[in-house]
This record gives structure tokens, sequence and C-alpha cells, in this order.
């Protein structure tokens, strides 16, 4: 052998070693007849042995099989992924057996038999590996030094002896074996030779291979997903069973260098890795040459090195490099990516932003394409955030719907060529592409909520229930339920079972039926047997409509009755209630300092969104009033407040008190896969097994004896331990800014001569012991090392963010109720050598206990409660797409336009019936997908897969008309979603043309003469939302309103005015007929001269009229306030007149004699119509004065009691009248008395009766 050519002499070396070395020569090998297919430490797993399973399984459905055989088909799936997880929670072991699995679907004993064979191959193959590392390591021990000399060849060139020379008879050994150099010398390659050259283990066999990772993290988190692969639930079973797959990954754990990585390498004085590598390539071009999401650990370079990799690599000249990044990462992303690719690579990174305020015309549509172009030609990169790009999409939807085409057009032409050379790689993609994060562009006008204001009330009475009956479920329940008192304000509430829960909805509900509530009046002959049907309406899994109107009879008002129940119903059975009180104050949700007085979504703790709202309208309210009990009034709330109340009816009478996790990877958007590479299988395993080890296993309740420690003796407890990093994950500081604590943190723990935080801009500041001024950490000598400091990252900077912490730093990581796996993992891989050196401890309020199986479960519920509203976003997509490729002629064809347009509209308001009654009609249905199209068939029945397994779990409330209508889906979704809103665009106000003709013969002739320049007054209330609901229409009402009372803005379609409604302020009256015409002021004005100067007596008068919106403003009631001319006195004003242009301008207040008028009214206009009229002709009334008032209580006023139905006498507060020269305002006008000055408000207290006597106003 030694002598052949082709024989590689590392062979013989190894067989001399194991000649002459006894640790090889007593080694026994495996006592295997045979080995087939080799591959070192190759071990089964479950996609292995499925596939052998799966060769006796139905073949898969084609396009027209039937649905019952598509179906069969999956469950057999599932069956034969449980038999082989089954069989594999068996390996080692020699022989396979199904251990008592049995199943309809397959042939267990068959499948068995045909794994045996594979299964006994990688068994023999095991006991190869272990003999062979066995091996390797003997030969490494015994390793020759790598300056092992090389004999030289013998020189043949000298002159030869002379004589007669004979053909050799024996090999000669200084010419035939001397003269053959080694090949190598016997070095590491002779050591590595049994190793297969694709293992990577030769290639790491001097300590730069990857930690092995410990047998015992090993085997425990083994244990944990084999509990969660083998529940029942459908999802958790596919959860644990990728996290085992990746553990296997983890278990089994050619650098192509271009031009600009090895500038890269240079300029930035880094070293790129293999596994960087194969992850740029894979971005560059993906395998599967579609949308693709990766996953790689925290801490291996995705933002520092793998990014601007690929982004050199694709922007080529012909392809044009976009960078996708969370709005709050766009700075550091920016710096980062300029320091990379700026200087050696040249590259170019502009900020190219896009929003709804872009104002767009020509020159901004030129200036867009123009900045894309230069970046396009010069190679360079694009940074954006999804919200910027997703703005111009929908600028282009928005003009279309507007019927603006060319600017539509111009704009969706460019997306289209964008969207063919962009290649957008999208950092923080988790968070980029989750199901919450919507962009949506609100049109229209804006309305009140349904039941608009009493929904507040009940919202606000729901609460003081709750909090009424905490002490006797913290009494019931001492361990399920902490309650945390804030003084006198509203306690903040932590329900740590569902137990809990139940018993607080029952206890509400015994509330209401036996008559304790407020906001629910039974009827006096109600029967206490109602109680049953009650709490089947309130509470049931369905409601029966015939149900719910049997009920809503034993309260005094059946139609407000009946949406009260249905609000009930909403707030308990759908959970909504709960789920606000779940949310923290201050870290999800809060009030904005500079926005409108409502809650919106928090994107960090004390972070709030500049533009999110909630978008289900009752989480809404409900978060609205909690931020409000939690943050009191501020001096400018509570003067507005104030404010308001004045105007209010009457003061006095009542006051109120690339991502490094994939959790999310199963929800991704339709058209985007995750495509993990094969040699990063082992990610999210291998984090969770760092915190696992013993180092990193320490677990502290911020607590002493049973009570939670203050922020302050919270940081006395880190100094005790000596921690100087707080990953404050859990938002467990609310009290304190960032600057704050800091600062108290370093008089309570005094060693540290410096401290490092981020400040509201996002930038790392660092304040040094005995300084009052704050300094960048970029200028100070602490950026490349923070020994000597204390760090706080807030809950905001938890992810994305890379600070180079001291190499054996130990952090402080707070844990959170309902906290996933997702945001631990990344809160903690802050402490980039985790792995090695670095540890981390945990730390839990009272209410939190967490262990990893807990952080599982809360990522696989977190996904559960998501499943619905991907579904509906899912449907929506596929219903778009389908309606764009159908309508493909939308920019040029009218038709096409109006039935895409139609698809891209969603009606955003829903009544309660159709939020919480089951009612679907008139809502915008996404429920199942329409598609003609093949190429999204595979997503329409992806889709329908999700809604069946959705609907077949019990715990997940599924109701159509939640999940639909822009953001308001899901319940649970809704109160935890957060939706991008940017405000609309202002009106264009109408001009006034002059007086119309037919105004001017009427002040002539008194008479109104044509149909033109005027409208009777109940055909204005048509232009209105409430009236086109209500079928309101003209009658012989002898009220009229002028063509310009109505024409305020210009529109762009003839649409609804609520917005936009005239106060009533001049009317025209014709005394002899009867007849009134409101007018607008530009109207009245030049009417003055020619009504003073008519011929007694007058024809027409004009009277001045403001709606009575408080007490004192009733005079204004009878139409004599103010005349031009004056009335006659015995001239009487009809009374319907007057009740109709009281209940058109929005009057609250009326006189105790004007309700007789009132209520005679709408008898006699309901009486020509059905039984029920006259309760239709109330609700209309109601909903007219809501919108008229906008806002205003309408419900606590003689009008809202009149509609009612509630019982007036004339004792009530509402009719208490005081004289006339008391009554705070201006006398009524007549032609002979003069104007007098309103009394002072000392005089007026002065006169007030002591006696409690009532006196009439007297006029004249």
């Amino acid at each position: 052998m030694s002598l052949n050519p082709r024989t590689d002499p590392d062979v013989i070396k190894i067989l001399a070693a194991f000649a002459s070395l006894p640790r090889l020569r007593n080694s026994i090998p495996p006592s295997c007849l045979s080995f087939s297919q080799f591959k070192l430490n190759e071990l089964p797993n479950i996609r292995s042995i499925f596939h052998v399973i799966s060769i006796d399984l139905p073949e898969k459905p084609q396009r027209m099989q039937k649905k019952a055989e598509a179906k069969h088909r999956k469950a057999c799936e599932a069956k034969g992924k449980r038999l082989a997880q089954q069989f594999l929670d068996q390996w080692p072991d020699r022989k396979v057996s199904p251990n008592g699995f049995d199943s309809d679907l397959l042939d267990v004993g068959l499948a068995t038999e045909r794994v045996m064979p594979k299964w006994e191959r990688l068994h023999s193959n095991l006991l190869l590996s272990e003999y062979v590392i066995h091996v390797q390591d003997v030969l490494k021990d015994h390793k020759g030094g790598s300056g092992t000399s090389r004999p030289k060849a013998w020189r043949w060139d000298q002159e030869p002896f002379p004589g007669t020379s004979y053909d050799p008879v024996v090999p000669s050994i200084s010419k035939d074996l001397l003269s053959r150099p080694l090949a190598v010398s016997f070095g590491p390659q002779a050591c590595e030779l049994l190793l297969p050259r694709d293992s990577k283990l030769a290639s790491h066999i001097e300590g730069s291979a990857k930690p092995r990772m410990p047998a015992k993290e090993t085997v425990e988190l083994r244990q944990i997903l084999s509990d969660l692969a083998q529940a029942s639930n459908p999802l958790r079973q596919h959860y644990g069973l990728d996290l085992k797959m990746s553990l296997d990954a983890l278990e089994r754990t050619s650098n192509q260098t271009q031009p600009d990585w090895l500038l890269l390498e240079i300029d930035s004085d880094i070293l790129i890795q293999w596994e960087q590598v194969d992850v740029a390539h894979a971005i560059i071009a993906p395998e599967s040459r579609k949308n693709t999401v990766l996953q790689l650990n925290m801490g291996k370079g995705k933002t520092s090195c793998i990014v601007p990799m690929a982004l050199a690599a694709i922007g080529d000249g012909k392809q044009l490099s976009r960078l996708i990044v969370p709005k709050p990462l766009l700075l550091p992303t920016a710096q980062m990516i300029q320091s990379r690719l700026g200087g050696l690579v040249g590259r170019e990174i502009r900020h190219i932003p896009f929003s709804r305020k872009t104002k767009i015309n020509p020159q901004i549509l030129q200036l867009y394409r123009n900045l894309h172009q230069e970046m396009l030609d010069s190679q360079g990169v694009v940074l954006i955030a999804p919200e910027h790009l997703l703005s111009y999409k929908l600028s282009g939807l928005q003009h279309l719907a507007s019927s603006n085409l060319e600017t539509a057009r111009e704009v969706l032409e460019y997306q289209t060529y964008l969207s063919s050379i962009a290649r957008d790689i999208l950092d923080e993609s988790d968070v980029s592409l989750a199901v919450k994060t919507q962009l949506i562009y609100p049109s229209g006008k804006q309305t009140t909520v349904d039941r608009h204001p009493h929904r507040w009330k009940v919202a606000q009475s729901m609460l003081s229930l709750v909090k009424d009956h905490l002490p006797k479920l913290k009494q019931d329940f001492p361990r399920n339920i902490e309650v945390l008192k804030r003084g006198q304000g509203y306690p903040m509430i932590y329900i740590l079972h569902a137990d809990v829960e139940e018993d607080l909805h029952r206890r509400i509900v015994d509330d209401i039926c036996t008559r304790r509530t407020s906001f629910l009046r039974f009827t006096g002959c109600a029967s206490d047997s109602c109680s049953p049907d009650i709490r089947r309406v309130l509470l049931g899994k369905t409601l029966d409509m015939t149900l719910l109107e049997r009920v809503a009879r034993q309260f005094t008002n059946e139609t407000i009755a009946r949406k009260t129940l249905l609000l009930i119903r909403g707030l308990l059975h759908h959970r909504i209630l709960l789920l606000c009180l779940r949310k923290r104050w201050n870290v999800q949700y809060g009030l904005h300092p500079t926005r409108d007085p409502m809650a919106v979504p928090f994107e960090a703790k004390g972070i709030p969104s500049e533009q999110a709202e909630f978008g289900h309208p009752d989480a809404a309210i409900l978060l609205t009033c909690l931020a409000f009990y939690y943050t009191g009034l501020s001096l400018v709330q509570f003067r507005e407040a104030l404010r308001h109340i004045l105007a209010s009816h009457d003061p006095a009478s009542e006051t109120t008190g690339f991502s490094g996790t994939n959790d999310n990877k199963t929800m991704l958007p339709l058209t985007i896969q995750q495509s993990d590479l094969p040699s990063l299988h082992q990610t999210n395993a291998e984090v969770l097994t760092y915190l696992l080890q013993e180092r990193n296993r320490g677990y502290h309740t911020v607590a002493h004896a049973g009570r939670r420690l203050s922020e302050t003796e919270f940081l006395g407890q880190l100094r005790d331990k000596k921690i100087r990093v707080l990953i404050d994950a859990g938002a467990y500081i609310l009290e304190m800014s960032n600057e704050d604590l800091v600062k108290t943190w370093m008089d309570i723990d005094t060693q540290p001569q410096a401290a490092v935080y981020f400040g509201a801009d996002n930038r790392v500041w660092v304040r040094y012991r005995g300084t009052k001024a704050r300094v960048p950490l970029l200028a100070t000598p602490l950026v490349d090392h923070l020994d000597d400091c204390l760090v706080y990252l807030d809950e905001a900077h938890t992810r994305g963010i890379d600070l180079k912490l001291p190499k054996n730093a130990r952090g402080a990581l707070t844990l959170a109720l309902g906290q996933t796996k997702d945001h631990t993992v990344q809160a903690a891989m802050r402490l980039r050598q985790l792995a090695t050196t670095q540890s981390v401890c945990f730390f839990a309020f009272p209410e939190t206990h967490q262990s990893i199986f807990d952080l599982l479960e809360q990522t696989c519920r977190t996904n559960e409660q998501l499943q619905n509203l991907y579904i509906s976003q899912g449907t929506d997509f596929c219903n778009r797409v389908n309606a764009e490729w159908e309508n493909a002629a939308f920019l040029f064809d009218a038709q096409d336009e109006s039935a895409f347009v139609k698809v891209l509209r969603h009606p955003e308001q829903q009544t309660l019936e159709q939020l919480y009654g089951g009612r679907t009609e008139n809502v915008h249905s996404t429920s199942s997908p329409t598609i003609m199209f093949p190429q999204l068939e595979a997503f329409g029945n992806k889709l329908n897969q999700l809604l069946l397994s959705t609907s077949q779990t019990a715990d997940n409330l599924h109701s159509s008309a939640l999940e639909e209508v822009e953001q308001e889906r899901e319940v649970e979704f809704q109160v935890k979603e957060v939706r991008e809103v940017q405000k609309a665009l202002h009106y264009e106000a109408h001009t006034f043309p002059g007086l119309h003709p037919a105004i001017s013969s009427f002040v002539s002739t008194s008479r109104l003469c044509g149909n033109v320049g005027y409208e009777r007054v109940l055909n204005a209330v048509s232009h209105t939302s409430t009236g086109e609901r209500s079928g309101i229409g003209g009658t012989g009402s002898s009220l009229f309103v002028s063509a310009e009372f109505i024409r305020t803005i210009k529109t762009n379609e003839r649409g609804l005015i609520d917005n936009f409604l005239r106060p009533v302020e001049w009317i025209l009256y014709n005394p002899v007929t009867s007849d009134a015409l409101i007018v607008i002021a530009e109207e009245a004005e030049p009417m003055i001269p020619q009504l003073r100067t008519q011929a007694f007596p007058p024809k027409v008068h004009l009277l001045t009229y403001s709606a009575p919106v408080t007490k004192k403003m009733l005079p204004f009631s009878g139409l004599r306030y103010y005349c031009a001319p004056a009335l006659p006195r015995e001239h009487t004003i009809p009374p319907s007149l007057v009740v109709e242009l009281g209940l058109f301008a929005g009057r609250l207040y009326i006189g105790y004699e004007e309700c007789v008028s009132l209520v005679k009214y709408i008898d006699d206009v309901s009486a020509s119509r059905r039984s029920n009229a006259t309760t239709k002709n109330t609700r209309f009334i109601l909903e007219w004065t809501s919108l008229r008032r906008k806002g205003q209580d309408v419900m606590h006023t003689p009008l809202g009691y009149v509609c009612q139905g509630r019982p007036l006498g004339i004792e009530h507060a509402f009719f208490v009248t005081r004289h006339a020269a008391d009554s705070g305002v201006m006398k009524p006008y007549h032609t002979s008395e003069a104007v007098t000055e309103a009394p002072d408000d000392d005089e007026e207290d002065e006169d007030e009766d002591e006696g409690g006597r009532q006196y009439d106003v007297q006029e004249g």
C-alpha cells in the first residue's frame, strides 16, 4: 500500500496509529454487519419518519377532488405525524414499536414495518458515529507537531560509476521510496480523515465550533416540548412540533465573497462568518423564488452585517434596494447602514417618507419619481417605514375612490413600476408583518356611535360595578386576583384565573336581575321570573332575537333596553370588559398629551402612539374611562370639562364623577412564507437552552411579605444582588421617567460612576455621577465598554438595540402577566454573550409566575387569539386582489372602477344589533372569499382550513360581525389591535350666490311660489344619515328651509351633511298663513330694509331664534324674543310650528305646557301609521337631536324624558322657574318696551323665594 502512488498516505498513518496506540487497538467497533448511507451523528426526525409513513396514505387531493376526500387526507396526515412523533420519542432504542397507538385511519402495523429498516439503519450508523468520534478524540490527543520535516528525494544527477549495469532484483529504497515525497505532513488533515467532509466539524476542530449544548438542558427542553406537542389543541401540537424540529437541528448541528463584501469587511473591521454568508445568499436569491422570511438568532449580525451585505448585492442598477424597518428604528438603522455602506462601499442611503399629509400635485409626484430613479441609477438604498410604503399605495386608491382618475392613474402606474424593480428587505419583520399592523385611510363624515351618549354611561356603570365587587372577589379568591389600591382612585386589577372572571360576570348579571343598576329600569309589572331569560340574553352562547325582544319589554323603554342589553352582552359575553381590565395603563394604553382625550395604544411604556387608535368602539370607551381614572384630569382638561358642564342644560341638576424570533410565522401575509435555512433550524431551541442553563435560573419575586415593592425598593433589591443591568421587559417602572429612574438608582447604588439610558428621542444618553447635564453615549469613552455603569433598558428598547455590555454582566429581566416567549427572548438577548459568560436573573410581580412552559403557552394563546383577525385580513386581501384582476380596466372603464371601488370601501359604523346581535346585513362580510382566479385558490383553501379549525376550538369566540368593518373584527383582537389613522382632508365651503327670487317674493307678497329656492323641513332632514336611515320625507308641514340653508360645503358626490348643519337663527314668518321659512344670515341681511318699509299691517316678520339647550334659553321658544317688525300681541303662533321648529333646531329644553304640545304632535304624526309608529318617531327624535347637539347629553333633558316615556310632573326640577327679572337673560322685545339689561347674579340669588314658591314668567 505504501508504495502505491494512488494510496493516501494519511490512511497508512491512521492504520499505523491503530497498531501502535493501545487505546485504539483495544477499542471495540460496532458489531453491525454493514452500514449504509452513513452520515455523522444523523438522527431521525419527524419529517423523515412521516415521509416513510406517508407512502401508504391517500394521494394528495387534486384541484377537482371532493372536499370529503381532501378532509380525509388531512386527517390521515395528522394521525401520521402523531405516530411519527411517538416513534421519535423512543429514540435511541434499538427497536421501535407502536406502544398501543391505535387509529382507524392508519395501518399501524404496516407503518411500523416500513419504518423499521430506516430505524435500524440509523441506529447502526449512530453506533458507528460514536466509534468514529472516539477514534477522532484519540487521534487528536496524539496529533503530531505542525513542523514535521519532509524527507528530500535522492539526487540522481551525479555521474554513475563505470562498469556494467544490471537491472535491480529487489526494490530500491533510495530510488523507489525516498524519491516519492509525502503528499502532506502528518498534521490535522490526517487526524480528521475519518470525519465526512460536509460535517462542518472539521472546520471547527480547533475550538471555533459553537459550544455543544449541555445534555441536561436538552433533556429538559425536549420534555417540555413533548408535553406541548401531545396537547389536544391542533395549534399547540403544531407549535410544539416546530420547536422540536428546531431542537433536532440544534443537536445535529463556503464563503463566496463579493467585492463589496470585502470592502465592507475592511471598512467595518469585521470578519464575515459562513453563517452570515448563507443567510445573505438566502435573502439575495431565495430557493423558493418567492417572498420569504428567515430567522437568525439575536446578536448574529442581522442589521450590522447581513442586511448591508444583501443591500449591496441587490442594488445593481437594475434592482432598487429598499430597506423597510419599524418607524422607531429608522434613526438607529440609518446610522448603522450609513456606517457600513457609506464609506468604501460607496452607497448612498436616502429616506423617502410619504403620508396622507403629503400634498399630491404633479410636481410632488415627479419629485417622488426622480428620488427613486436617482437611487436606482446610483445603486443606492432607500430607507422607509412600512406606513410610508402603504401610504403611497393607499393614496392612489383614495384618488380612485374620489374619482380623481388622472392622479390615481399616475400614482398606481408608478406603484406598479416600483413593484417590478424594487427588492424589499424587512428588518424586524415580525413587527412590520404583524397581524395587528394595518394602515387605514378613513373617509366620509364622522358620526357618533350607536346609542351615544348612553353607551359611555353604561361603560362607566360597569366599571363601577367591578370596583364594588373587588373586595368580595379578593376574599373568595385570595390567590387568583391581585388588587393594587391607589388611594381613593380606581384600583389596578390583575385577574390570574378564569374562575374570577366567571364569578365577576355572575355578580354583574345578578345586579341587573335584582334591579340594582341605574342604566336599566324595570316596568312596574315586571316579574322576577324573567331573570333566567335575562341571563340567557347576556351570557348565552347564541342570541335568540325573539327572546331579546321579550326581555326588552320588561323594561320601561323597550328600544333603549334592547340596545343596552346588547351592549352589556358585548361587554360580558365577548369579554371586552375583561380584556380591557387586563391591559396595562401607561404600557399598553393611555392618554396622548396633545391628541383628542381618547385612549390610544402605547408603543411601549410611557410612549403613546402618534396616530394609532383602538378599532373597537366599546374598547376605546372603556379604556378611555380607565385612562382618566388612573391619570386624573389636568388643569386644562378640568377647565374644558367645566366649560361643557356650564354649557349643558342645567349644571346644578346633575354632576357625574428579519427577525430573531418567528413565533408569528403561521400568521405571515399569504404572499410570504417562512423559509429558514436548514443550518439555522436550531435558532428557537438554542435561545431557550440558554435560559435553562444554571446561571440563568435565578428567579425572584418583587415583593416583601406578600406586598408589592415600590419602584425605589426594587432598585434597592437590585443593589443588594449586585445587578447593574435592568431589562424592564415587564414594564415594572411606571411612575418614573427613564432619566428620573437612573438618578434614583445612582442615589441607591453609589458605586457606579455613570448610568446609561434611552431618552424620549430614542437616543442613548449617559449621566455621570456629580454632573447635571446628560451626554450622548457616542460622545463618551463608555461607548466601547460599560464596565462601571448602570444600564437601564425600558420596555420600548428591549429589542433591536445593541449595547456593548460587560463580558460578565448580570442582567435583571422583569416579567409581566401574559408575557410571550418572543418578548422574553428578545429582551434576554440584549445580553449578547448569554450563552457563554453573561447571565440573566428573572424578577416577577406577585401576580406573575412564569416558567418556560408558561411562556410557550402564552405564545400559543396569543397566536390562537389572532387567528380570526388573520383570516379576516387574508379574506379581504383575496377579495381585493380578485376584484382588481376581475376589473382590470378600472383606471379607464367607469363600470370596472365602480365595481373595484365597492370592494375597496368598507363601512365602519355598526349598530349594536350588528355588533352583538348576530345581524350581518349591510356589513362588509369577509367570512368567505370570492375567488375566481386559480392563483388565489391556494390562499382561499388555507383560509378555509383555518376557519374550520378555529370554529372547532371551544374557547375561541367567533362573531362575523366583530371581525369585519375596518378594524372592528374579533373583539379580543380589536382590544389589542392598533390601526394607523391619518386625518381627512378639509372641505371647501360654498359661496353665497345671492338672495333667491322666491325668498324676495315671499317678503313682498307673503306667498311661497314655485318649488325652487326652498323645500319643506323634513326634506332637508333627509340630507342627513339619520333622516336617510329613518326614511323621513316631506309632509304637510308649514315649516320650510331655504336652499342655501343646507348648502354648506362642496363634496365630490351627493353626500350627507351630518357634520355641517347650520344652526337655526333667522325665520321669515307669515302670521296669516302660518308659513315659516328658515333662512341664513346672508339672506336675512338684505331683507331687513324691505321688512322695515312694509305697509301696515306687515305681511311677513323676521323672527330670531336659538334652540333652547339650557334652561335659561327658554324665552327663545315662544318665537317672540325679537321680531322685526313686532308681532301683534293677540297673535298666537301655532304650537305645532313651535314644536317642529324646536325639533329641527335640536332643542333640549321645553316648558311644561310645551311638553303636552310635543306629545300631541308625536301622537298626531303617528296616528296614520302602524302600531309601533310612536316608538319609531321617538327613536328618530332622539337620534336626530343627538346628531344636532354633537354629543351633548340628550337623555337627561325634558325632551329625552318625553321620548323615553319617563314621568314628568310640574314639580320636576326641569320646570322650576324664577321671576322674569331674575332669569339671567334679556327681556323679550316689544314695541312698547325698551330693552333692559340682565340683572347681576348677586341680585338673582337674593331674590330667590325662600318659601319655595314658583312664579310664572310674565311677558310684556
